[in-house]
């Protein structure tokens, strides 16, 4: 009941940011990858590690498990991810006595530039095409 919506008009179209810093790694990090590469909005925080290969657990026969590197993350261009951190569009570095009082910057100043780039895209004129 009530309108169809057309598939376009299901996206997602507001401004977004993502936060990331060196405790960013793994699919984190694939996923700043496509999140820049597909430009979704703008990344803020410090640079990633660097650690994107996949690996195995084994388990010894003592009990003990074995990580090992089994497969590695590239992109489309053939860049291999491993040891290549992503560099956030704003470096903002969270200081650990800010953090212990609960004041985390790098939040703080994503959410300024979120609200910055929601009022001027709310200021651009729409071009959606007219609901049915």
């Amino acid at each position: 009941m009530g309108t169809v919506f057309k598939q376009a008009d299901r996206k997602w179209n507001k401004p977004m940011i993502l936060l990331i810093n060196n405790k960013s790694f793994s699919s984190t990090e694939v996923f700043a990858r496509a999140f820049h590469a597909l430009e979704l909005g703008k990344i803020v925080g410090t640079p990633t590690g660097g650690h994107v290969i996949g690996t195995s657990s084994k388990t010894l026969i003592d009990g003990s498990k074995l990580r090992i590197p089994l497969i590695g993350v590239y992109t489309p261009s053939g860049v291999n991810l491993e040891k290549k951190g992503m560099e956030p569009d704003l470096y903002v570095e969270n200081h650990p006595d800010e953090l212990a009082i609960g004041v985390d910057t790098q939040l703080q100043r994503a959410i300024e530039l979120l609200l910055r780039d929601v009022a001027k895209a709310d200021a651009e004129p729409k071009n959606s095409p007219p609901l049915p």
